[in-house]
């Protein structure tokens, strides 16, 4: 039987409860709205257009600082800076087969219960990190 090895992280309570506050998903579906306007009409040449274009951009980093300091006001997540996963967070998963936020999440398994860790998907920054796409330990 091979062992794992697992990181208790206080702070992913409360980057969890950020994740799923309306304010948050409302930004964020906005910011993506935004980015794919951006990518979609950032090569029009007519003036009007490129300053419809300059106010997207400017309203989407606006969203972009507004998102971050959701998390922190400092520093904002502890797992992502916009789009990429933190250095934290890469040497989270390449050194812990699970985290969770306390050792009494686990308590609902069986001491034979065996988590199958994906780590490599996590890496690449279009992905979902493991606690923003489901709640391991509901």
């Amino acid at each position: 039987m091979a062992g794992g090895t697992g990181a208790i992280i206080k702070e992913l309570e409360h980057e969890i409860e950020t994740l799923n506050t309306p304010d948050f998903k409302s930004a964020m579906n906005w910011l993506q709205f935004l980015t794919s306007l951006l990518e979609t009409y950032q090569d029009l040449e007519d003036p009007e257009a490129q300053e419809i274009i300059k106010e997207w951009w400017h309203e989407r980093n606006l969203i972009r600082k507004k998102t971050k300091a959701i998390f922190n006001a400092q520093f904002g997540s502890l797992f992502r800076t916009h789009l990429n996963p933190t250095f934290f967070s890469k040497r989270l998963f390449r050194f812990a087969d699970i985290y969770t936020s306390s050792v009494t999440n686990l308590i609902k398994y069986s001491t034979r219960h065996t988590f199958y860790p994906r780590r490599g998907e996590f890496l690449n920054s279009a992905s979902s990190l493991p606690h923003e796409y489901r709640s391991w330990f509901n």
